[in-house]
C-alpha cells in the first residue's frame, strides 16, 4: 500500500449487506422489481438497494484515516451512501462520506484531507466510475486542468478497508457544495446557488429554474449582435464557460454531456467583490466515460459538430447560440488550442500515461485481484485502455485543427 493513504471504515454488516436495509446489495428492491417484471434488458441498470438515494439510505460508520506512513490522522463517526449513476451497478462501488453533527457533533471532517487547508463536510471515495480498471481520467483532469477558469475536484489516493477486510483502491475527492464554493471562492455559503444536472444542490426552493431560464434567454437572443453578446457576458463568466467547453470538447466528452453531468454556481445577491458578482460559473466532474479515447471514440471524434447538431440545439442550446457570435468563436478557438498545447500536449501526455502506469499498476493489481480474481486478464485491459488514451492525445490536436480550417 505504498504511496497511498488508508481509510478503515467500520459499520454494522447489515448496513451494507442486509436485504432490507443494506446499501451495497441488490436486496429487496431488486427482488420486488424482479417479481413484478420491471427489470429491463441491461443488468447495470437493474433496480437494487444500491440504486436508492437520499438520507433514508445513509448508514452510520466509523472512519479511521491513516497517512502514507500508517499514522492515524483522524477517527470520527459519520454517514455513508452509495455514489454514482450507472456505476452503482458495478463492483467495486463508490461511496459518499458525510460528516454531520448528529453523528459526533462535528459538521466537517476535522482534517485537511486534501493538504490544502480545506476541511470538507462531505467527500467521495471513487472507484473510478466507468473506468473501474484504470481509474485514470478523473484524476488526469485534476492534474492537467486545475487552475483554469472553472472548478475542479482534488483527488488523493486511498486504500479502503471495510470491517477489517481489504476493499481495494480508490480516489478520495471533494464534492461540490456550499462549503466547497465558500472555501475556494471566498463567498458567503448562504449566498450560493448551485445546480447540478438540473437539480438544485444548494439554494432556496424555486431557484432550480434559474439556469433553465438563462439558457432559454440566451437561445432567444440574436447573438450576431455584439450588444447581445455583452448582455450574456453580464450573466455568465464567459471565460469560465469557454475554458470549460474548450477542455470538454478537446477530450471529446459526449453522449451523456452536456445536458447531464454538468454543474454551475452563482451568488444570489450581487456584491461586486470578486466572485460575488452574480454570474454563473462552471464546475467540472465525471470525465471517466466517453472521453479521451476508447475503442469506439478515437481522436477524430468531431465534438464541435456534435455540440452544434440539431439534437444538441434542442436539449442544450447555450453553446450553439453563443457560436453564432464572432467574438465568442475567436475566443473559443484561441482557448482550445491553448488547452491543446498547455494541458494536453501529446508528448507530455504520453509521459504522464507512462508515469501513471508505472506508479499505479502495483497498487491496482491488488485491487483487481480482490474484485476480479485471476481468470480475467485485467492487466492486459489496463494497457489497452492506456494505449487508447495515448493514441487519442497523439492525434487529437491535428483533428481539432480541421474544425477551424478554411473551407476550400
Amino acid at each position: 500500500y505504498e504511496n497511498c493513504r488508508i481509510l478503515s471504515l467500520i459499520t454494522q454488516a447489515d448496513n451494507l449487506f442486509d436485504p432490507e436495509i443494506g446499501i451495497y446489495v441488490t436486496g429487496n428492491v431488486f427482488e420486488k422489481a424482479y417479481a413484478e417484471g420491471g427489470m429491463g434488458n441491461r443488468w447495470m441498470f437493474w433496480p437494487g438497494n444500491y440504486r436508492m438515494r437520499g438520507k433514508e439510505w445513509e448508514r452510520e460508520a466509523i472512519f479511521h484515516f491513516f497517512d502514507e506512513q500508517g499514522t492515524l490522522q483522524l477517527k470520527k463517526t459519520g454517514g455513508i451512501r452509495i455514489h454514482g449513476g450507472v456505476s452503482r451497478g458495478t463492483l467495486p462501488k463508490s461511496l459518499n462520506l458525510y460528516s454531520r453533527t448528529e453523528y459526533d457533533g462535528e459538521s466537517a471532517f476535522n482534517l485537511e484531507l486534501f493538504d490544502n487547508g480545506y476541511k470538507p463536510k462531505r467527500v467521495t471515495l471513487s472507484a473510478g466510475g466507468d473506468q473501474l480498471i484504470t481509474q485514470f481520467s478523473d484524476y488526469v483532469m485534476t492534474e492537467r486542468v486545475s487552475g483554469l477558469n472553472f472548478a475542479t475536484l482534488t483527488h488523493v489516493p486511498y486504500i479502503l478497508f471495510i470491517n477489517g477486510e481489504y476493499w481495494g483502491f480508490y480516489w478520495l475527492n471533494e464534492k461540490y457544495d456550499e462549503n466547497y464554493v465558500e472555501y475556494y471562492y471566498g463567498v458567503d455559503e448562504e449566498n450560493i446557488i448551485l445546480i447540478k444536472n438540473g437539480d438544485l444542490e444548494v439554494g432556496r426552493e424555486g431557484e432550480e429554474v434559474l439556469f433553465d431560464e438563462l439558457e432559454l434567454y440566451i437561445q432567444q437572443l440574436d447573438l450576431t449582435k455584439e450588444e447581445n453578446y455583452h448582455k450574456v457576458c453580464e450573466l455568465i463568466d464567459i471565460e469560465s464557460y469557454i475554458d470549460y467547453n474548450a477542455v470538454m470538447l478537446y477530450i471529446a466528452r459526449r453522449d451523456d454531456w452536456p445536458f447531464t453531468n454538468y454543474a454551475v454556481w452563482k451568488t444570489r445577491d450581487v456584491k461586486n467583490d470578486g466572485y460575488s458578482d452574480g454570474r454563473w460559473r462552471w464546475m467540472l466532474f465525471d470525465c471517466n466515460s466517453l472521453s479521451m479515447g476508447n475503442e469506439e471514440n478515437g481522436p477524430d471524434h468531431d465534438t464541435l459538430t456534435y455540440m452544434l447538431s440539431d439534437e444538441m440545439v434542442k436539449i442544450s442550446p447555450m453553446f450553439s447560440s453563443l457560436w453564432k457570435n464572432e467574438t465568442f468563436r475567436k475566443k473559443f478557438e484561441e482557448r482550445i488550442f491553448w488547452v491543446a498545447d498547455e494541458c494536453f500536449e501529446a508528448s507530455e501526455m504520453s509521459q504522464f500515461i507512462d508515469q501513471y502506469s508505472q506508479k499505479m499498476i502495483p497498487i491496482l493489481l491488488k485491487s483487481w485481484a480482490r474484485f476480479y480474481g485471476s481468470e480475467r486478464n485485467v492487466l492486459g485491459e489496463f494497457y489497452n485502455y492506456m494505449e487508447y488514451h495515448r493514441i487519442f492525445f497523439n492525434g487529437r490536436r491535428a483533428e481539432v485543427e480541421e474544425w477551424f480550417a478554411p473551407d476550400e
